[in-house]
């Protein structure tokens, strides 16, 4: 069975969408689920981006650079480079990429409803 490219879209898309429900929802109970969950919507939004071929574009982006270049900068001058450019890399840019996942669906009024709703 193939999936057109907009089906393919929307699978993505409920993918996301559930992933941002699971981490609302496990947020005070467990940072290994709330991790997975991230782990899946930053998984499907990448794979949603490579199949329409455009990158995230809104207007907090150049203050999302200057953030990660602020941390990159302070890990690199940290005395402890490698502890710093792991969680810089492990967790930071982790978030970041959730937070576009966040922002892919954002638009949609029935998923900030259901959100609101947890």
């Amino acid at each position: 069975m193939r999936f057109s490219k907009i089906e393919f879209l929307l699978v993505c898309d409920r993918i996301i969408e559930f992933c941002i429900y699971g981490f609302i929802f496990f947020l005070p109970i467990s940072n290994a689920i709330i991790e997975f969950f991230v782990g899946w919507a930053i998984f499907a939004i990448l794979v949603k981006k490579i199949a329409q071929k455009t990158i995230p574009n809104n207007p907090l982006n150049i203050y999302i650079i200057i953030y990660l270049s602020s941390i990159l900068i302070s890990a690199l001058f940290s005395s402890h480079i490698n502890i710093s450019m792991r969680t810089v890399f492990a967790k930071i840019l982790h978030y970041v990429a959730f937070y576009f996942a966040t922002v892919e669906v954002s638009g949609n009024e029935r998923i900030l409803k259901n959100a609101c709703l947890f």
